[in-house]
């Protein structure tokens, strides 16, 4: 959480995107790592008390069994969606579109530890992949890059297959809604560098 609060990006969590990317960079420049560390443990004193270290790595290593190999699917990987269309055509816009990134041994964050995959709608991993991330200041080569020659069938694709494959769990029932808001510009997030995410436009 320190390291979230001080830079904007964790090993566990990821990049602060959205409304929080203003909060850490304004954290990023007025707070003292002392600061840092009292608020970090004000806010996990709410939580209840267990073995940190050993919870986190057993979460990560639950997490980093889920990354798929790369960009060259293999045979049980494509097997596992072969009977469903939608995450047929999710897991092949994965694997063009996000493997490169997203993948066993890169140092990206395991996508089924980032919060926009695990909360209950899917409209923060549909703005994130629509319009990529600028990250905060202390995090600047942590940025994504948009995808906005994706077509709206396979966007939706792609958030269905996410969440099937990273979480254990249920299906966003809500894509299609969360999808309009986004393709209308619901997602014009701020950034960290100071500029605006780029609204997204209908295809």
């Amino acid at each position: 959480m320190v390291n979230y609060l001080l830079d904007g990006w964790d090993r566990d969590h990821g990049t602060a995107d959205g409304p929080m990317t203003s909060v850490v960079n304004n954290l990023y420049t007025h707070l003292s790592e002392s600061d840092a560390y009292a608020m970090a443990e004000y806010v996990l004193s709410f939580q209840p008390q267990r073995d940190g270290q050993a919870d986190r790595e057993s979460i990560r290593a639950e997490a980093e069994e889920r990354n798929l190999s790369g960009a060259l699917l293999t045979e049980e990987e494509t097997a596992r969606t072969a009977d469903e269309p939608v995450l047929s055509l999710g897991q092949e816009v994965f694997a063009r579109a996000c493997a490169n990134c997203h993948r066993a041994g890169t140092d990206t964050v395991p996508l089924a530890l980032t919060t926009a995959v695990n909360v209950p709608h899917a409209g923060n991993m549909l703005g994130v992949t629509r319009c990529g991330i600028r990250p905060p200041l202390g995090a600047s080569s942590r940025s994504m890059p948009p995808n906005l020659a994706l077509t709206r069938e396979e966007l939706a694709a792609l958030a269905s297959f996410v969440r099937w494959q990273f979480t254990d769990k249920p299906a966003w029932d809500n894509i299609e809604d969360d999808l309009d808001e986004v393709l209308a510009g619901a997602y014009n997030a701020p950034t960290g560098l100071g500029e605006a995410t780029p609204t997204a436009a209908s295809p």
